[in-house]
């Protein structure tokens, strides 16, 4: 009997109850030292809530090429949505990211990791109740809105507790645990590209063909007669567009709107339900240490006044927004930027859905090596050192454009060379995020990750948001230049032939997606002095990510350099 007392009173002495469910309390029962080997236990779940937010670095890739042909299902309708309505939805993404972060940071540190971690899983599998309602109802707002308030706070749910929570697990070494974590978070598109390609060729059926058929053109829009006195909508599809929907077996022709299914309803319900669950199953296993981990004295750190609106939260701020303004469009846009520019003179092999399923993990584990190796030369060396690898970014996009311009040349070498190059840069970019809890614990002490990295961290969604706007408007300007360019090169006659239209009513023709610039290229005549402009679509915004890449260099330096200048308690 005095036996079994001692031992309760030893267990309550060195173990203390937990009274609450894990899941609902912010800490753990025991904070370990620093060289416990619990701690590194924590990361596993950890490192998968990472992977699961990491999976926008998929879907948007993925599943943004297919909303534009929903009715066409081979080639965009009059009815589809344009690329430029579609590529501000990341923007909204990055919007309810952000306001999750900035307004929650303090609230999720104070509920813990566990808590948010729940939020996220319920936010994201409303999200995708309402993207799929919003696909079948044809509403821009509805995708908009599950963007925005439901996926977008999902994420920052997720990274903006389980990152500081890391942090504070090892404040000796912020660097290696962040790379871990962040590594994790640079695999999500690796990991759910081939889940989210697979869905869409499980559920993707064929439209109905209409080769022959008599055709006209009615206000921009093509109709095919696929009876006598019954005109139906149909696309006009090549051979590039059949590659780029997963259907090159198919004949290049007409093809009947709304006969065929791109298979995207299926794969957002299904892939959003996994999600959904293993986020929610991960989120049983974060939580953060009770007290503080033992570790090594640090630094002075900056007094609690200080936080995004001091000198080098402003630098470490914009250095992010930059460094995302760059990046981030190449990653989420890699299936359309590689269509638009090497699909006319590369082999439809290139564009076939597990060719693109494996750039896009190619990228992503790149991303995620980037991660996992530019954070612990941070512990091994100097943050700054580790900073300046990622500078290595700015010659690779500056040589973008000139690599896009040897598409019609050689374009297997120039496809290569531009897969390398957009690989190898979010490499980098994974080290500026890497790099940002460990600089915030730097210069505003690790106490303060958690309420300081999150309202940081979302100036980083809302660089996605600008770039999101600059990169659709550069882009839809030079492809109606280019095509106007191109209608003045070709004879009136075959035109109108071509389109059932005058050339006046070019730009009707464009927004119903009737003419194209492939289709106006195959319409110039023999020996014309003019280039297919393709290469040349996305030549101003890669000329801006080079500005972008430039400052995000220079504005992170300018940080650390303010911050260890900085006079202790100032």
């Amino acid at each position: 009997m005095a036996a079994a007392v001692f031992g309760r009173a030893l267990r309550r002495h060195h173990y203390p109850a937990v009274r609450r469910h894990a899941l609902l309390s912010t800490a753990t029962t025991q904070p370990p030292d620093a060289k416990s080997h619990e701690r590194w236990l924590r990361l596993v779940p950890s490192c998968v809530l990472m992977n699961c937010a990491g999976s926008v670095f998929a879907t948007g890739p993925i599943l943004t090429p297919e909303l534009t042909r929903l009715f066409g299902a081979v080639a965009p309708a009059s009815g589809d949505w344009a690329l430029a309505s579609l590529l501000p939805m990341q923007s909204a993404f990055a919007v309810g990211s952000a306001g999750v972060l900035f307004a929650l940071g303090d609230a999720m540190d104070r509920a813990g990791p566990g808590k948010s971690c729940l939020g996220a899983a319920a936010a994201g599998a409303a999200g995708t109740a309402v993207y799929c309602a919003g696909l079948e109802a044809h509403s821009l707002p509805l995708l908009y809105a599950s963007y925005a308030a439901l996926s977008g706070s999902a994420f920052g749910l997720v990274y903006g507790s389980v990152v500081p929570t890391v942090q504070k697990w090892f404040p000796d070494r912020k660097g290696v645990a962040s790379s871990v974590c962040a590594a994790a978070f640079g695999t999500g598109a690796f990991v759910w590209a081939p889940i989210y390609t697979k869905l869409l060729e499980a559920f993707r059926s064929a439209p109905a063909a209409a080769y022959g058929a008599a055709t006209k053109t009615v206000d921009g829009v093509r109709y095919a007669e696929v009876a006598p006195g019954d005109w139906r909508e149909a696309v006009l599809a090549t051979a590039a567009d059949l590659a780029a929907a997963g259907q090159p077996a198919l004949e290049p022709g007409l093809f009947l709107v709304g006969s065929g299914n791109t298979g995207v309803v299926e794969a957002v319900f299904w892939g959003g339900a996994l999600h959904a669950a293993c986020t929610a199953v991960a989120g049983l296993g974060v939580r953060a240490p009770e007290r503080p981990v033992r570790a090594a004295p640090a630094a002075a750190a900056a007094p609690a006044g200080r936080g995004v609106a001091s000198p080098e939260g402003l630098g470490l701020a914009a250095g992010i927004f930059f460094a995302g303004f760059t990046a981030l469009p190449l990653m989420l846009n890699s299936k359309m930027m590689l269509t638009d520019i090497f699909s006319p003179f590369a082999e439809a092999d290139l564009f076939a859905g597990a060719a693109v399923a494996s750039y896009i993990g190619t990228m992503s584990l790149a991303n995620s090596a980037g991660r996992l190796t530019i954070g612990p030369l941070s512990d091994a060396v100097s943050l700054r050192a580790a900073y300046a690898l990622c500078g290595l970014q700015i010659p690779l996009v500056l040589a973008l454009p000139s690599i896009a311009a040897a598409a019609p040349a050689d374009p297997a070498a120039a496809a290569a060379a531009w897969k390398a190059a957009t690989c190898a840069i979010p490499a980098f970019y994974g080290g500026y995020v890497v790099l940002l809890a460990p600089a915030v614990a730097t210069a505003f002490g690790t106490d303060r990750v958690g309420a300081v990295f999150p309202k940081i961290f979302a100036v980083l969604n809302l660089s996605n948001l600008a770039s999101a706007a600059v990169v659709g408007s550069l882009r839809d300007g030079a492809a109606t230049r280019a095509a106007a360019e191109l209608a003045g090169h070709v004879d009136d006659g075959a035109f109108l032939g071509a389109f059932g239209a005058p050339k006046a009513e070019l730009p009707a023709l464009l927004a119903a997606k009737t003419a194209t610039i492939p289709q106006l290229v195959a319409l110039l005549p023999d020996g014309a002095a003019v280039p297919d402009p393709s290469p040349f679509l996305y030549h101003d915004a890669l000329h801006a990510f080079a500005a972008t890449s430039t400052l995000a260099f220079a504005c992170h330096a300018g940080a650390l350099a303010y911050a260890s200048k900085r006079p202790p308690g100032s």
